[in-house]
């Protein structure tokens, strides 16, 4: 299925016929989820029948106690689940008196109508791109409104969204994406069809072990495209946000509510120098030993450099004679002269260079490895996978299993 046909077939599914799916992964039966979902079991059995054919895919099978879930409908369960709940919490801050008849109202052609609004920015300029009469977008408006409560305004450039219907439209939107994602997953277990996904690494984030880790990705998914993109930790959580990059992995500091944060390990920087440095066959060093020879810093803000000036706090720091992000560029500026510098490890190995290590104690606030998604967004198979992969070559244990997923938010 292409992915033309996977959006239009997503945009004429209701959130109704995604709220008796879930309920029937949580109530094992139709008669119960219809019960649940305040419906007729025929009209539950016929939205159902119609989602199945929308995705184009077996989601429920009879069973001894009732319809059950299919592989494929699990898989699509937990993230219809997510939805579910995530929709629950977008009309909650709508506001709207009644929110049950917002969810149960709400059509695909009404948010059809957001999601033209948004690209466009007025009612007027989305009745022309989408070659409709402006009194039938305002009718469909109309209708929606009175269940929600004012979402437009007049302006002297159209009819736009208030503040909060913008973010109520974008975060529908949202629920759509998800929803898309979703069902080319099932396809692609379907058709055992290519997958895809791009990871964001950030720059001090080591190469050569992440290499191994989607090398041996890879070899599980022969069919699998994956795509790495190599930016700062800042522009690598703008692309995440911008549904840019599936999951960015590295040190990253500070994120918002709307991302989730997995971190895996912290390892501790120690200082290196070249073999045969002056320091190397000393006793454990001093602080005014290290001060004085010139350093290799890390870049402003970096993990690397809040480490270094806080390891020289309150003393005249050292000649910082070069200053870098990757571990590897780092080492070059080290090997062959006497500059010292903090490195992890791992970068220490990195390049090829003859690096030493200085006899002095860890550094412990050293480089983290986090991994870091979106909270709005269920992993696929392959972000599950390479999450796995990651922790194996780290030697670390998957966090507790929270609302049936294994993350840890930071």
């Amino acid at each position: 299925m292409n992915p033309r046909d996977v959006h239009d077939r997503c945009a004429s599914i209701s959130f109704r016929q995604l709220r008796l799916f879930a309920a029937v992964g949580h109530h094992g039966g139709i008669q119960r989820a219809a019960h649940a979902c305040g419906v007729s079991q025929p009209a539950a059995t016929q939205a159902l029948s119609q989602l199945q054919d929308k995705v184009a895919a077996s989601l429920l099978e009879r069973g001894l106690g009732g319809m059950t879930l299919t592989p494929l409908g699990r898989l699509l369960h937990a993230r219809v689940d997510r939805i579910c709940a995530q929709l629950d919490e977008v009309i909650a801050d709508l506001g709207p008196a009644d929110r049950k008849a917002v969810e149960h109202r709400l059509t695909p052609a009404q948010v059809r109508t957001l999601s033209a609004v948004l690209d466009t920015g007025s009612l007027e300029r989305a009745a022309l791109a989408g070659g409709v009469t402006r009194e039938g977008l305002r009718r469909s408006a109309g209708v929606l409104e009175k269940l929600t409560g004012p979402l437009f305004v007049r302006t002297p450039d159209g009819t736009r969204f208030t503040p909060q219907a913008q973010a109520f439209a974008e975060r529908i939107r949202a629920l759509r994406e998800d929803m898309a994602i979703g069902v080319r997953e099932l396809h692609a277990q379907q058709t055992n069809a290519e997958t895809s996904i791009v990871v964001g690494a950030a720059q001090a984030f080591g190469n050569r072990f992440l290499a191994r880790v989607l090398a041996e990705l890879a070899t599980r998914h022969a069919g699998a495209r994956i795509t790495v993109l190599r930016e700062g930790p800042v522009e690598l959580v703008e692309r995440l946000r911008a549904g840019e990059v599936d999951l960015v992995v590295g040190d990253i500091e500070a994120i918002g509510r709307d991302l989730i944060k997995e971190r895996l390990v912290r390892t501790p920087y120690f200082v290196f120098g070249r073999p045969g440095h002056p320091l190397s066959g000393s006793e454990t060093a001093t602080l005014d030993q290290l001060i004085a020879y010139d350093w290799v810093g890390g870049t402003p803000g970096s993990a690397r450099e809040t480490a270094r000036e806080a390891l020289f706090a309150g003393m005249s720091p050292p000649q910082v004679a070069f200053a870098a992000s990757e571990g590897a560029i780092v080492g070059h500026f080290v090997a062959g002269s006497d500059r010292l510098a903090l490195m992890t490890e791992h970068e220490s190995r990195c390049g090829g260079l003859a690096l030493a290590k200085m006899p002095f104690f860890p550094v412990e606030a050293g480089l983290g490895i986090d991994v870091v998604s979106r909270a709005d967004r269920a992993p696929t198979q392959l972000h599950l996978e390479l999450v796995d992969l990651l922790r194996a070559h780290l030697n670390v244990e998957a966090p507790e299993s929270i609302g049936g997923a294994s993350r840890r938010v930071a």
